[in-house]
């Protein structure tokens, strides 16, 4: 299964330049919203985790130092996973809370 996951940055707004590490783990805390257990599940190193991500889509941003300046405040982002239950899960997790900011540290 794939998913299409747009939001929206605000204008302005400065974004890592090596932003794949703070969003997988906003992937795995909206997994974790959805269900505790298969967050457990991918969590374990024994298991392969089966999903992917693309990289970030802004179509307006620029890229300054090691920083992308967002311009117009829309991106998406694409997340494939073999088991459909890891991607219904991962939709369900960000409809829990649509205020996460994966380039923040969670308080």
């Amino acid at each position: 299964m794939r998913l299409k996951l747009s939001f929206h940055i605000p204008p302005h707004s400065e974004i890592p330049i090596n932003y794949n590490y703070p969003l997988a783990s906003a992937i795995y805390r909206a997994v974790k919203r959805a269900d505790s257990g298969l967050f457990m599940e991918l969590h374990s190193s024994k298991v392969p985790k089966l999903f992917t991500f693309s990289k970030l889509m802004i179509p307006n941003r620029k890229i300054v130092g090691d920083k992308i300046i967002v311009e117009s405040g829309n991106a998406y982002f694409f997340f494939s996973s073999l088991r459909n239950e890891i991607a219904q899960k991962t939709g369900r997790g960000v409809f829990c809370s649509t205020r996460d900011q994966a380039w923040k540290p969670e308080a």
